[in-house]
């Protein structure tokens, strides 16, 4: 039996389903440029729509994702272009999903050793900053780490990186652990020459090196850790390994522990180049760029406690392949993300998979007009325009969705005013409980990422809606 998020088969309360989540993405390719572009869709399909036509001057190829930030920008990094003086190194930039449109903040120049070729994707600390890196310059020989201040747009590099001893070619996002320190993958260099894992502490400017890949275990690691509910950090590499075509691993946050679970071989994918995401406290949602029942990718589920990993979904030429993103769990409980190939165009596609129905939908068949070849993940930003008036006759909202903070419960019926309002986690347990003294109470939630039920009740009634922690 294929391992479900717990919650979801048990909602027979009244549940706020009405809310379509909307998201936003990045092409390399494609537009009126064919340098690709920058696009938004809603979650059931309607209303693609390209917002950004990348150039020459404003970078282009953007390969990394979008990060939303808290002041509500999303931030992001092109490949190549810009007008760094040394070369056409790529850019930062940053865009206003509300109608503010598209500014570049940083040209990359490698003269100027600022960095070099955006790559990764951003991500959004509990400090309230991003960091992110690039895949060269950064006056490291294997790129740098970076810094970026959302509330002023000021960028720092915290970190040049030694090829040669602590690794390079970062080509995905960091991510923040439980203690607080940012963990990542460097795709190559390091002691063997294949790649490394490492950890940084944004406090004291400490980085350290916590694995070197070689090949029987693992080389290229492409993709980001994952820490899961028990605290151990999760990956897999797009090299090495029986088949050499990449491994599934484990490791805790001190470098200790490492583990090569199982190699991939094809039948169980093949060249996984993503990472995986947080279900809840013993489920972990990925993605893997070939190879499956169907040889074009697939979803998987894994169990952590049991080490058990699943087929979820192969994808055939009609729903798409080559995953090089990863998927991305909404406050719908579904998985969204992006193929690079396949779909009714042959350029890649959007998609939606439902874990509990097992079903996947195709949302959007790329073409180049509208960019292709996708390798990004998504990011949801709020709900779908035209979801407010269904929202504003339920009893509360909560925002922002999704979240890596603090989360504020809004009433829309002062009825509900003296109601009790309690957070259960995927397997049933209450993690926090208030009682709603105002239209407005912040939630303060520290809990691991995942998918949240927030119910409001009174001796007479009661409603539950999604809460996504990031």
């Amino acid at each position: 039996m294929r391992p479900l998020f717990t919650l979801l088969s048990l909602l027979h309360l009244t549940v706020l389903t009405a809310q379509v989540p909307r998201f936003y993405g990045v092409t390399p390719g494609g537009g009126a440029n064919d340098k690709g572009i920058l696009f938004h869709v809603n979650g059931d399909g309607s209303g693609y729509g390209v917002d950004f036509h990348f150039d020459e001057a404003s970078g282009y190829a953007p390969e990394g994702g979008l990060c939303l930030a808290s002041n509500g920008m999303l931030y992001g990094l092109t490949n190549l272009g810009g007008e760094g003086a040394g070369a056409a190194a790529g850019t930062l930039y940053k865009f206003d999903p509300t109608g503010g449109g598209f500014t570049k903040l940083v040209d990359f120049d490698l003269l100027a050793g600022n960095g070099a070729f955006g790559w990764a994707t951003l991500m959004a600390a509990s400090d309230g900053l991003l960091y992110g890196a690039t895949y060269g310059g950064g006056g490291g020989t294997g790129g740098s780490l970076f810094r970026l201040d959302p509330s002023d747009d000021s960028y720092t590099i915290i970190k040049a990186l030694d090829q040669a001893t602590e690794g390079g070619s970062i080509t995905d996002a960091l991510i923040e652990g439980a203690d607080g320190k940012l963990y990542g993958s460097c795709g190559s260099g390091g002691a063997n020459g294949d790649g490394t894992l490492f950890s940084y502490d944004t406090g004291t400017g400490v980085f350290t090196t916590l694995h070197q890949f070689e090949a029987a275990n693992g080389k290229t690691p492409y993709g980001a850790l994952c820490q899961a509910g028990n605290g151990s950090l999760y990956g897999m590499t797009y090299r090495g390994g029986s088949a050499d075509e990449g491994v599934f691993y484990r490791i805790e946050p001190d470098g200790s522990g490492f583990v090569k679970l199982f190699d991939f071989v094809g039948s169980n994918g093949q060249s996984p180049w993503n990472h995986m995401v947080v279900a809840g406290p013993d489920l972990l949602y990925g993605a893997v760029t070939l190879g499956g029942s169907s040889s074009s990718g697939l979803l998987f589920s894994f169990v952590p406690s049991t080490s058990t990993f699943t087929e979820l979904f192969s994808f055939g030429p009609l729903e798409g392949g080559l995953l090089f993103g990863s998927p991305v769990l909404a406050t719908d409980g579904q998985l969204y993300g992006m193929c690079g190939s396949g779909g009714e165009f042959f350029y890649g596609t959007v998609y939606r998979y439902d874990p509990v129905s097992d079903m996947a939908t195709t949302l959007h068949s790329f073409n180049p007009p509208d960019g292709y070849t996708p390798r990004a993940d998504l990011v949801q930003v709020g709900l779908a325009t035209g979801v407010a008036e269904t929202a504003a006759a339920e009893p509360f909202v909560l925002w922002p969705q999704p979240t890596s903070g603090p989360v504020t419960l809004e009433l829309r019926d002062a009825a509900w005013i003296g109601a009790s309002a309690t957070v259960s986690n995927s397997i049933g347990q209450t993690v926090g409980s208030w009682r709603i003294t105002d239209l407005r109470t912040p939630l303060e939630l520290h809990q691991p990422p995942g998918l949240y039920l927030v119910t409001l009740a009174t001796p007479q009634r009661q409603v539950t809606a999604r809460l996504l922690i990031q």
